[in-house]
């Protein structure tokens, strides 16, 4: 389970709770989940341009904690640069496939329940 912590004293404050975009977070875990522990060889799986924010946002959020210290987990920088690198380009690359679709006006309200949900 994802759980982040706030600080009090930040700038920005928790945000603002979505039914909507938790429950997309929690089915995300669960593919990521399924598709991690499957005894299958190919590990892909679908991912829109969301799927991708949320994945880049932990990522950062985890090496962030690591560096800090608040974890202990055996991260290599550079593994982590390469595939921020690598979900970046994807995501991009799916933001412009979803705009470019009949469904770009989804897109645009995801962005700005994303963006309430974060500050």
């Amino acid at each position: 389970m994802l759980i982040i912590g706030m600080n009090p004293d930040s700038k920005f404050g928790p945000g603002r709770y979505d039914q909507v975009l938790i429950a997309r977070i929690l089915g995300l875990w669960e593919r990521l989940y399924s598709v991690l522990h499957s005894s299958t060889t190919s590990h892909r799986m679908h991912a829109d341009a969301f799927d991708l924010a949320v994945l880049i946002f932990c990522t950062r959020t985890t090496a962030t904690q690591n560096r800090h210290g608040h974890i202990c987990v055996p991260i290599n920088q550079k593994s982590v640069d390469r595939l921020l690198s690598k979900l970046e380009k994807h995501r991009k690359r799916a933001k412009r496939a979803w705009l470019a679709s009949a469904a770009h006006n989804v897109y645009w309200e995801y962005q700005g329940r994303w963006q309430k949900l974060l500050v």
